[in-house]
């Protein structure tokens, strides 16, 4: 079967199953709101309206977010959700350089999120229900320059050089499909400790610029890291985050991933280097439960 068939049938299939339909998107208030098209730059402006609802008293150290409050909070009401839908006539090519359409499309998937989270309601964890994860991420979607686009489409498809989902067969788009026009090649592994699932487990939420991107994810793989990693001496047993057997591939397996541990804690270095073949690798269980802060109370 032709990639384009196929996808379109799986697709299909999938949104079936999952119970979504194709006009099941966030940024569907097209004529509530009025923002001049032209004055509007989506990229930039998301970075603005992101710090406006997430400033520092609303996201805890430890990755605990405050939604309650982002909820009830004017700025997200009468900008950022006007905003998304300018969305809708935004063609993400105009981004010029790599920088600005890696910042852009992480900080797009954490945005999808956290307005799913406060939309639907969720005070528990987006890991409930019928299909669980599969469907919060996939029913969580924008459609950006005419194209319906979800969170999976963002991770799999557009920041991870449209590898596709890994339980699902395929590509994330196929060739002929406009999205495919998005897709950032080479992939970056780092955007693994970036991307914002709304779990306790789930990398911290934060705001990505075009200007610093390379340090803001590197830096995001060290947080990650160094926050969720155990080291057993005595049995030479590194106890890693949820989110590293998830992408252990696409970090180049297990020596790499000792290379980026090594950088991210400097003061366990030799003892790593010194017993580089001996280590064993586990994963902390991915604790789904939302990342809620304990200020919010639900509304």
């Amino acid at each position: 079967m032709p990639e384009t068939q196929w996808n379109t049938v799986r697709d299909r299939v999938l949104q079936k199953v999952l119970n979504i339909t194709a006009d099941e998107i966030l940024n569907d208030n097209t004529g509530l709101h009025t923002i001049p098209m032209q004055a509007v730059n989506c990229a930039t402006a998301l970075v603005k309206a992101l710090k406006k609802i997430l400033p520092a008293p609303r996201l805890s150290p430890m990755g605990c977010v405050d939604y309650q409050a982002i909820k009830e909070d004017r700025s997200f009401q009468f900008e950022f959700v006007p905003l998304t839908e300018q969305f809708r006539f935004f063609d993400p090519a105009s981004l010029s350089t790599r920088e600005e359409q890696l910042a852009f499309w992480i900080n797009l998937y954490n945005a999808m999120v956290l307005h799913a989270v406060v939309r639907n309601n969720i005070h528990a964890s987006v890991n409930e229900g019928k299909w669980r994860s599969t469907a919060f991420f996939q029913r969580s979607a924008y459609v950006v320059n005419q194209q319906r686009v979800s969170a999976d489409d963002i991770e799999h498809g557009i920041l991870r050089a449209n590898q596709g989902h890994p339980l699902v067969p395929g590509k994330q788009f196929s060739q002929d499909d406009p999205r495919h026009a998005w897709v950032i090649f080479p992939m970056d592994p780092r955007i693994h400790f970036a991307l914002h699932s709304a779990s306790v487990s789930s990398p911290p939420l934060h705001i990505y610029t075009s200007d610093a991107i390379d340090s803001q994810l590197t830096e995001a793989v060290y947080r990650v890291l160094r926050q969720q990693t155990q080291i057993n001496q005595t049995e030479f047993i590194l106890i890693l985050p949820n989110v590293v057997k998830w992408a252990q591939k696409d970090l180049g397996g297990p020596d790499k991933i000792l290379e980026l541990l090594i950088h991210a804690m400097p003061e366990d270095a030799a003892l790593l280097r010194q017993n580089f073949e001996r280590w064993k690798m586990k994963f902390n269980l991915y604790d789904w439960s939302l990342n809620q802060s304990v200020n919010s109370i639900p509304g």
